[in-house]
């Protein structure tokens, strides 16, 4: 075969085989080359993950605070637009309860699904330990704001004259609490 330049022709060129140990060699490192990029797209989709994931965290977080500050617009209101105003409150802090408490579990089945064990944990591709001290800011987080939603849903219940919903949250507040605290206790 030819060798072209700027001019034409530079040159020719010799091919010669190779043998099979080169040949193994450079399909080797090729797949070792295509598994690596591989891995840093794997690691950014994840990384984008985690921050869509943090954002909708927020957002639920958002949503009791919501909640708790239509309360004391609620306590502060004139009489006639208490009760529309409890109403919206105990919508927002159901709704954002619900939302914490199904993320909470997710969180707890994600850990609970991580390796344990010497030998799972030297084959995994990270360490379960990073992936625990990720999760564990946000799940603290993520149980204080139940513990506020848990803490204001009764007492709206209960200015609203509805006493059979409050024991419903109180009991909603004690399951998710032993849930949490068994998780804690295997961590």
């Amino acid at each position: 075969p030819n060798v072209y330049g700027k001019d034409g022709i530079v040159g020719q060129a010799s091919l010669q085989k190779i043998g099979p140990d080169l040949s193994l060699a450079i399909n080797q490192l090729t797949n070792q080359q295509a598994f690596a990029e591989i891995l840093q797209r794997l690691e950014l989709i994840d990384q984008k993950i985690s921050e869509v994931l943090t954002l909708g965290h927020l957002d639920r977080i958002s949503r009791v605070n919501a909640g708790i500050k239509i309360y004391y617009q609620a306590a502060l209101a004139i009489p006639e637009n208490q009760p529309f105003l409890l109403s919206n409150a105990i919508t927002e802090l159901q709704k954002g309860l619900e939302f914490l408490a199904n993320e909470l579990r997710n969180d707890i089945r994600h850990i609970e699904n991580l390796p344990h064990g010497y030998w799972k944990i030297m084959f995994s591709m990270q360490s379960p330990h990073k992936k625990v001290d990720e999760k564990w800011l946000l799940m603290q987080e993520t149980y204080l704001a139940i513990l506020r939603s848990a803490y204001f849903l009764p007492i709206a219940h209960e200015n609203m004259g509805n006493p059979k919903s409050q024991e419903f949250c109180l009991q909603q507040l004690k399951d998710l609490g032993q849930e949490f605290g068994n998780t804690v206790e295997k961590i």
